[in-house]
């Protein structure tokens, strides 16, 4: 969800508007603007022409940087999510918290983030590709500060029940309020307030199953201001972000 999230295009003025929107044309060309380095530790994504500053994260989100080290200029931003359990839950000893590092360069640009190896099998250039690149052609209200668009193509191997629980672990919650079995998460950033979550964490996470393969079928999660929608419902795969004004 860290790179979905900066795949909107909204009305915003200034620098922040034109980088954003860069990288958003970048992020529909993937191959041609990344590489994807998925090692032991950590899965690497390397951008070729870094665009993005150090305020451009945590303008989009809200969520600001559990910690940041370094000088101007090389900076190193890291992001440590804490996943929440229900009361008198096992707290699986952390093994579900995520944690991502952003590098800055010399001229303070997001050039690497590196994120847990617990998401590598997911982080590949073909994922990225197949779901990104039809962003070109999307949809953008930009009032509302919202894009969509759709995917036919059905490479991704869509996750069942067991691989939601093989990288998130225990449900925070398991809700049938829709009919059919889904799971919620919630994660909360280390040292922030929270001030601008619609829901219980700064990060939820909702994954509704099928009742036949247990394949997820419907997810909507929220990231800070970003809110992301995916239906798997239909013939055509749907994709929604949209940035929560205050």
């Amino acid at each position: 969800m860290l790179l979905l999230s900066v795949g909107i295009l909204f009305t915003t003025p200034g620098c922040v508007f034109w980088r954003l929107n860069q990288f958003r044309n970048q992020l529909t060309d993937f191959p041609a603007h990344f590489e994807v380095d998925e090692g032991q530790d950590t899965a690497v994504i390397t951008a070729y022409k870094p665009l993005l500053r150090p305020d451009d994260m945590g303008w989009l989100t809200g969520l600001a940087a559990t910690q940041t080290a370094g000088p101007t200029g090389g900076m190193i931003e890291t992001y440590h999510y804490i996943k929440q359990y229900p009361e008198g839950h096992d707290d699986e000893a952390s093994a579900y918290d995520w944690l991502f590092r952003l590098y800055y360069n010399d001229d303070d640009r997001l050039e690497t983030i590196r994120i847990d190896a617990l998401f590598a099998a997911l982080l590949t250039t073909d994922n990225f590709t197949e779901v990104l690149q039809p962003m070109k052609t999307g949809t953008d209200a930009h009032r509302q500060q919202t894009t969509g668009w759709w995917w036919d193509d059905h490479r991704v191997n869509i996750p069942n029940r067991t691989d939601i629980q093989h990288f998130f672990g225990t449900p925070y919650s398991v809700d049938t309020s829709s009919g059919q079995l889904a799971y919620v998460y919630i994660y909360h950033l280390e040292n922030h307030d929270r001030q601008w979550n619609p829901t219980p964490g700064d990060v939820y996470l909702r994954f509704e199953f099928s009742p036949e393969e247990e394949e997820v079928v419907f997810t909507e999660a929220y990231k800070g201001r970003i809110f992301l929608q995916v239906d798997l419902r239909a013939e055509r795969n749907q994709v929604e972000l949209k940035r929560l004004r205050r």
